[in-house]
């Protein structure tokens, strides 16, 4: 496998419409060169781009969903970084939900680009239960032309740079920001250090 170095990427918290790629253009530009690979956080994405349920606009209450089209919104996020930077850069959409290696076969728990084996929960189980090793789910991918093993290990270190933000579950939030859950306000989501992409520069020392 080549060597590769990650580079976090912070950015403001990406509440709903938020103008996200233009803070990232203008956020990589200066260190974006062609063949490197950005990946972005799905649920960033989701909440960014609304696709969420809600009930009264407040943090807590938002539940990210699925993208419908994740392969064409890669598709869509490299051609605009290319617009406005000139490099030719791949794309990947990448969720914490994990994918688990069993023998030759690779368990996913939600669909994917890549051909894994979708059984939902029971392969949650299975993986927690064998113990089986885990990577991120690469959601989609456009313009990368690296292998499906290598890509894994790529993404589980983008996973480490990007860290876990306010929390992983809301709870989670409410225990950082030491409030109830209906207590947390944008306002302290803000306040956090935001990592919802990571720049992926391979061949790198």
């Amino acid at each position: 496998m080549q060597n590769f170095k990650v580079i976090p990427i912070i950015t403001r918290y990406w509440r709903p419409g938020h103008p996200f790629i233009e803070e990232v253009c203008r956020t990589v530009s200066p260190i974006l060169d062609d063949r490197d690979i950005v990946v972005f956080s799905e649920k960033a994405l989701s909440v960014a781009l609304g696709y969420t349920v809600d009930e009264s606009n407040l943090p807590f209450s938002y539940v990210s969903l699925p993208l419908p089209n994740p392969g064409r919104l890669a598709e869509k996020l490299a051609e605009t970084i290319k617009k406005e930077t000139g490099k030719d850069v791949g794309v990947v959409i990448m969720d914490s939900d994990k994918v688990y290696r069993l023998g030759p076969l690779y368990l996913s728990v939600r669909s994917s680009a890549y051909h894994l084996y979708d059984f939902g929960f029971i392969s949650y189980l299975t993986g927690r239960a064998l113990k089986l090793r885990r990577w991120p789910t690469p959601v989609s991918a456009y313009n990368v032309k690296i292998g499906f093993e290598e890509l894994l290990e790529i993404l589980s270190e983008c996973e480490k740079a990007m860290g876990e933000g306010a929390g992983l579950t809301v709870w989670d939030m409410a225990e950082r920001f030491r409030v109830g859950v209906e207590e947390v306000t944008w306002e302290m989501l803000d306040s956090i250090e935001h990592k919802p992409l990571a720049l992926v520069k391979l061949g790198a020392e």
